[in-house]
């Protein structure tokens, strides 16, 4: 085609990696909403059944006779604590199948793609001319780059893809039903967990960070304690033994800073994930029960309140690990 007709670059490649893997890629995150939808049947089936089976609500109604025939209301239904059951049953049983068929085609549709990327790069590899590798343009590293990292993270990318679109999703649904049943007091609590989350994004970019340096750190160790064994002979002979011995620890010495850092990183990493659910259900409830008088707080708003919670968490925990990997596949 003349110059200027078709795109060039990267827009090419993504237009023909839509076209390629678009299909099986909306299939996933058709797959991923509807698990993601159905999962809020159960916060909704908790309150339902501890609302029927508390004390309070145990009334006897008569059901309605028509033409001999007693019926009850589709409320009186849907109220039911029996009923809630199996549909929670039901509801997490079907979640569950789309959830791992997401999973599934998400997986299988990112290893199509990293091997034919990697036949495309290896094709173009055997077409090139050996002077323009020679001549720097195009080095066995950077190749090797190309066909085991850059298609690596082309295929991370489309695994977590689905993710990138269905937790919008979750965290307003989330934070409508919280608003529902707890009003104002559960957007203060999402609050709490949408500012603790860049705070999370930190801690994982310097755990990233952290064990980039330490993978150079034991790279540029070996390195020199392999120098210092092939070259033992010289080394005697000048008595260069505490030079180079220097050399080596004190690159073993920032190797074992980073991997403390590392570990540092780590264990903040699990605190939070652990600490910032539990901070902010602790907020909403506090907050709950001090704003309003008539504050109802009854064991079936406090369970449905943990479990919306507990889905609204997920994505957030997420987010970083998605961000990051979209970036990569971007550059």
């Amino acid at each position: 085609k003349p110059q200027g007709t078709s795109p060039q670059g990267p827009t090419r490649i993504w237009l023909a990696l839509r076209k390629a893997f678009g299909r099986p890629l909306i299939l996933s995150i058709t797959f991923r909403f509807m698990a993601d939808l159905l999962g809020f049947a159960g916060p909704l089936c908790i309150s339902g059944i501890v609302h029927h089976i508390s004390k309070d609500n145990r009334t006897i109604q008569q059901p309605m006779k028509l033409l001999g025939i007693y019926f009850i209301s589709s409320k009186e239904f849907l109220e039911n604590a029996y009923v809630l059951a199996v549909l929670l049953f039901i509801a997490l049983l079907l979640q569950r199948t789309f959830l791992q068929a997401s999973y599934y085609v998400a997986i299988e549709t990112g290893i199509n793609l990293r091997g034919a990327i990697q036949t495309k790069i290896y094709n173009k590899i055997m077409r090139l001319c050996t002077s323009n590798m020679s001549m720097g343009e195009l080095t066995v590293a950077q190749i090797c780059n190309l066909v085991a990292i850059d298609t690596n993270q082309l295929m991370w990318f489309f695994f977590l893809c689905p993710n990138l679109w269905a937790m919008p999703v979750q965290i307003i649904l989330g934070v409508i039903l919280l608003y529902y049943l707890l009003g104002i007091s559960a957007l203060i609590g999402a609050t709490v967990i949408a500012v603790l989350a860049p705070v999370q994004y930190f801690v994982a970019t310097k755990l990233s960070q952290t064990q980039k340096n330490t993978l150079e750190y034991s790279s540029e160790r070996l390195k020199k304690t392999n120098e210092l064994l092939r070259g033992i002979k010289l080394l005697k002979l000048y008595a260069w033994e505490h030079i180079f011995r220097d050399s080596v620890e004190e690159t073993r010495g920032k190797e074992l800073t980073s991997l403390q850092a590392f570990a540092l990183y780590t264990s903040i990493s699990i605190f939070m994930n652990a600490a910032i659910p539990i901070a902010a259900v602790l907020t909403t409830f506090v907050v709950h029960v001090h704003i309003s008088e008539d504050a109802d707080l009854s064991p079936a708003v406090a369970f449905a309140s943990l479990s919306l919670f507990h889905i609204l968490v997920t994505p957030l925990f997420l987010l970083s690990s998605v961000v990051r990997s979209t970036v990569k596949a971007l550059v």
